[in-house]
């Protein structure tokens, strides 16, 4: 038959397609997996309970090229340095001020901070604590310090000396008091964004704010950015604190997409991976979801608040994919 005398003239040719299909196809499923925006990590955390050789696979499986990375919970800041060291590419060390000795003011805290700041392999300062409600039972104690506390003075003039932006954590829908109480808070951040003049200054998980708050202060202070990080229904369903609902699923929610539409360089993308668990699918999770949420943005916008933002602030390398 004709073609029994074809496949024999090609069997061989017809061997080396069928041994080299599968490979195609991975290719292909490895194509697909490769986000399409390529991200940075603005602020995540590391404590001695998690493998730090895990961190680069996950972020790996996650899409994000790059993380600014904090020690906590036991982690020593030379540990983090040296995996910054092996990284250089993925892994920006970023300076730790909150702590036990922080809250109580400490002279600790001080030489701690001092000798991070004088590693040049840091470059960024991870959140100064200000507002912060008691969690997991007192495992994450409550911090509540003024602007002009030394503590957090200490942190935000190292930040403006090395040329970093100022992160902030503020939970403004945790505050105690009266209604009053946290009007006069407001307006304290308010004295402080001003105070900084064009010095940038981020909140973190957006300040726990409603889109009408951050439009308004958007709006009044061009110096101020949101980071994104526990913005999503992925971590709002799991928890019982008042964090902001940015992204529901994998799409932004109306109000928030017509804020980031209007101020696309003002959004900084960030997971903030606190506790362990959070470093594995949790987090693969929210990335794939950020990465649904940035392809139905114009791609200037997914761009600008995936990676460009951050590497404008942190003074970071380019990414190659653009």
């Amino acid at each position: 038959m004709p073609f029994l005398r074809i496949f024999r003239k090609y069997r061989f040719l017809c061997a080396c397609f069928i041994l080299l299909l599968p490979g195609c196809i991975s290719q292909k499923d490895q194509k697909t997996s490769i986000p399409a925006i390529p991200m940075i990590d603005a602020h995540s955390q590391a404590s001695k309970y998690l493998d730090l050789d895990n961190i680069i696979p996950l972020m790996d499986k996650a899409g994000v090229k790059r993380t600014l990375l904090s020690a906590r919970r036991g982690l020593k800041w030379r540990k983090l340095a040296a995996l910054a060291r092996a990284h250089p590419d993925r892994i920006t060390a970023s300076v730790r001020s909150k702590g036990e000795h922080y809250r109580n003011n400490k002279p600790k805290y001080y030489r701690r901070l001092a000798k991070q700041i004088a590693d040049p392999i840091f470059g960024a300062m991870a959140e100064i604590m200000i507002y912060h409600s008691e969690k997991r039972k007192g495992l994450a104690a409550e911090v509540d310090v003024d602007f002009s506390e030394p503590q957090p003075l200490a942190a935000i003039q190292a930040a403006r000396k090395k040329g970093w932006p100022i992160i902030l954590h503020i939970e403004f829908a945790s505050l105690p008091g009266e209604e009053s109480a946290q009007k006069e808070f407001m307006n304290n951040f308010e004295n402080f964004l001003k105070s900084q003049e064009n010095h940038p200054v981020a909140l973190t998980h957006l300040g726990q704010l409603d889109a009408d708050q951050a439009a308004s202060l958007l709006a009044k202070h061009k110096n101020l950015y949101l980071i994104t990080s526990h913005a999503n229904t992925w971590f709002t369903r799991q928890s019982s604190q008042p964090w902001t609902e940015m992204v529901d699923g994998d799409e932004l929610v109306p109000r928030w997409r017509k804020l980031v539409l209007a101020y696309p360089e003002r959004f900084i993308l960030a997971f903030d991976n606190v506790w362990q668990e959070h470093w594995g699918w949790f987090y693969i999770n929210q990335a794939r979801a950020w990465q649904k949420v940035f392809r139905s943005l114009p791609p200037e916008v997914a761009h600008a608040v995936a990676h460009k933002n951050a590497e404008k602030l942190w003074n970071l390398p380019p990414l190659g994919v653009r």
